[in-house]
């Protein structure tokens, strides 16, 4: 999906390009002279503060914290534990959303914050001590409140957890449908998984597999010590007996014309039995809990959600329930599956691939050999996306989705606060870098490291990625500040279009944050942000880095679970700026093992790109800096020396010039490699799946033939009443 959606951006620029011509020099783009206003060394930053370490000081004693955090405001304690979508009942299972977002910024090390939080928080982590098996980690037995996000699983049934999902959107790939089928996918626990613990699918699968196996295996039940052969045997009956529950999950019917038996959406189901009691009442726990101003606005955002998916089922016109359209569903002229059943209906949170159907394969969900040679297996079902479904007290959890293009996105914004009971719920970490930097590290990554971009001169890129801005909104490109005074129709409608859906390689827009946050406050209140800047976040330590987010957050914090943070490493910074904690501050350093994913120092020519362009790219941001501070409240400011680079001489160019070169030739080589070795995969299912034709056509002609010879047969008996000879 990711190459899908460089690929989609790449084609929007060509035909940019070929129907306006080139791009407007960068001097005529951000016409005068001078460094911007907001970028300045003499004036330092908001200062790093030290709290005193006194118990009066609550979560942040002692520690070493930007000023403008220290009252950031803890969640408030609900009725309903987790974010349940459109539940009928506190004790109906109804499948989870996110609550818990990290919408911007892409290369504000969105990646590497989300690798601390699953570290410390997730719930067989030793901070959390749930244990190693999901049946620990219910509410009744795991009090303490931990972080999950969304699965998928590729055609072994191996899961892979989603950081990212782009459901709600910041992409131009389409996953959003209305309904939420694709994000929560069927039911964990439908099947002969019903009497499972909520969470089974979220233990390591290889580790629920070898217990499996080795369950089978007790010598009191062979009644002999088990050999290494029998060990294979049992893991591959134990693998492919997860796959036919995986299966099961997501094969719905194999009758795709029946209707009824189709996966459902649960918008639609709330809406027929609201319909019929005449009520929005039940569900949602929270909702009903709450009083006074949170009551009224829980209720305003269930009627708003009610109204939505009323016109979204009759939009439908009764056809609601919905087959999987990708996989073999993009194949509804073929009515069955090469050597196995009917092409029926999967669950639109799945695909079902097909040995012999190369046309149903997905990058993300690749037919493997294994499945066919070791597994006897002609087909198998991958799963896009699956989250837990629960009743209200059966877990306490926050589902995340580190999406960091959602917050220039209009449309993605709006999904967020209308799929929620309640729109005070949901809350968001926002990590905003150096403007010019945060532009430059991205494009070193599409353009040098990812080859997405085939724009190599960094200057180049952005003189083309500001003329598209300016065709897009020439008014608003001159006069920015104009953007505080939109109406929210319109202030979408700019974001949606010009910032085109938060999505990749938007090098300029995605560093212009005021005009998405300016959108993004319009439907949450502050207190729902935690707003940073990421260089402050790299001079933090990992006890503060943990004590904040686990403080806004609502996650179980306690100094068991800080120290298990601190010792793990994956919280630490590499490139902090002191090399020893701050004077009074009680925080250890502990290992350094989490460095956040850099690109900026790809090219040879990073320092001279940032000299040439950095002055007029400060020029440009400064008046959405200057609307940032005041849609936040926090004097964010930047200074020059964090978009510089030291310049390399001659033979240190040359050397990195020299490691691009080869780094690009051996990407390449590589994609040659996939490419074949895809090529003659797919060669050898194609024969396969014609012999597989041909053996049904023979067999059929055997069975005509027979079904011929019996009936001539009977009718010579019925003729000559006697016995037929041969």
């Amino acid at each position: 999906s990711c190459r899908r959606h460089g690929a989609m951006v790449s084609r929007l620029m060509l035909r940019e390009q070929q129907m306006f011509g080139g791009p407007l020099p960068i001097t005529t783009l951000i016409p005068g002279s001078g460094p911007g206003t907001t970028f300045d060394d003499t004036r330092a930053p908001e200062p790093m503060v030290t709290v005193p370490d006194g118990p009066e000081h609550g979560w942040k004693r002692g520690l070493t914290l930007p000023r403008y955090v220290l009252n950031t405001s803890a969640p408030p304690r609900r009725a309903d534990p987790v974010n349940r979508y459109f539940p009928r009942s506190d004790d109906e299972r109804a499948p989870l959303l996110p609550e818990l977002f990290m919408p911007g910024f892409p290369k504000c090390s969105t990646t590497w914050l989300y690798s601390c939080m699953s570290e410390v928080w997730s719930p067989d982590s030793a901070g959390i001590g749930c244990g190693k098996k999901p049946d620990g980690w219910g509410a009744d037995r795991c009090g303490k409140r931990y972080l999950l996000v969304s699965l998928s699983t590729n055609a072994k049934g191996e899961t892979r957890p989603r950081k990212e999902t782009f459901f709600f959107g910041g992409t131009g790939v389409k996953y959003w449908d209305g309904d939420f089928l694709e994000m929560h996918g069927p039911d964990p626990r439908s099947g002969s998984k019903a009497d499972a613990p909520p969470l089974w699918l979220w233990q390591e699968t290889a580790k629920r597999l070898r217990a499996q196996a080795r369950r089978e295996l007790e010598p009191k039940r062979l009644g002999h010590r088990p050999s290494r052969q029998d060990l294979h045997l049992a893991t591959s009956r134990a693998v492919r007996h997860h796959i036919q529950n995986l299966d099961e999950l997501c094969g719905g019917s194999s009758d795709r014309e029946n209707v009824a038996a189709r996966p459902s959406s649960r918008a639609c189901e709330y809406v027929a039995a609201v319909s019929h009691n005449g009520s929005a009442g039940g569900g949602g726990g929270g909702g009903a809990a709450a009083e006074g101003e949170a009551a009224g606005a829980v209720a305003r955002a269930r009627a708003e959600m009610l109204e939505s998916a009323r016109s979204h089922c009759a939009a439908r016109l009764g056809e609601e329930a919905r087959c999987s359209a990708v996989g073999t569903g993009m194949l509804r002229h073929v009515a069955a599956i090469p050597g196995g059943g009917p092409n029926g209906c999967s669950h639109p949170g799945c695909h079902r691939i097909a040995k012999g159907l190369p046309g149903s394969w997905q990058p993300v969900c690749q037919w493997l050999p294994e499945l066919d040679a070791k597994l006897n297996l002609t087909d198998a079902h991958c799963i896009r996306s699956i989250t837990p479904w629960v009743s209200s007290r059966e877990l306490n959890l926050s589902l995340v989705d580190f999406t960091p293009n959602y917050l220039c996105d209009a449309k993605a914004m709006q999904r967020i606060h209308f799929s929620s009971l309640d729109p005070s719920r949901p809350r968001f970490i926002v990590v905003m870098r150096d403007p010019v930097m945060r532009a430059f590290s991205e494009w070193s990554m599409f353009a040098l490291a990812w080859n997405w971009d085939a724009e190599r001169n960094f200057t180049s890129a952005m003189e083309g990625k500001l003329s598209a801005l300016r065709r897009c909104n020439e008014t608003l490109f001159d006069q920015p500040l104009l953007l505080e005074t939109l109406p929210t129709e319109e202030l979408a409608e700019y974001v949606q279009s010009c910032y085109r859906q938060g999505r990749a390689m938007m090098y300029p827009q995605l560093s212009m944050y005021a005009p998405c946050i300016l959108h993004a406050l319009r439907y949450f209140r502050r207190e729902q942000f935690l707003f940073l800047r990421y260089e402050d976040l790299m001079k933090m330590s990992a006890e503060a880095i943990v004590r904040l987010v686990g403080h806004f957050s609502g996650l179980h914090l306690d100094a068991e679970l800080v120290a298990q943070a601190v010792e793990g490493g994956k919280c630490q910074p590499s490139h902090r700026e002191h090399s020893a904690p701050p004077p009074g501050s009680n925080s250890s350093r502990g290992p350094v093992k989490g460095r956040p994913m850099s690109f900026s120092d790809t090219s040879p020519d990073a320092a001279d790109y940032l000299a040439d362009t950095g002055t007029h790219l400060e020029r440009f941001f400064d008046p959405y800096n200057q609307m940032l501070v005041r849609a936040i409240g926090t004097p964010f400011r930047w200074r020059r020396r964090d978009h510089r680079k030291r310049f390399l001489n001659a033979t240190e160019k040359e050397a990195a010039r020299v490691a691009l070169e080869q780094r690009d030739a051996q990407k390449a080589e590589n994609k040659r490699k996939r490419k074949a070795k895809l090529r003659e995969q797919v060669k050898a299912n194609n024969e396969w799946a014609k012999k597989q034709k041909l053996r049904r056509q023979a067999s059929g002609r055997k069975a005509s033939g027979r079904r011929a010879l019996r009936a001539a047969m009977a009718e010579a008996r019925a003729e000559g009443g006697g016995k037929l000879k041969a």
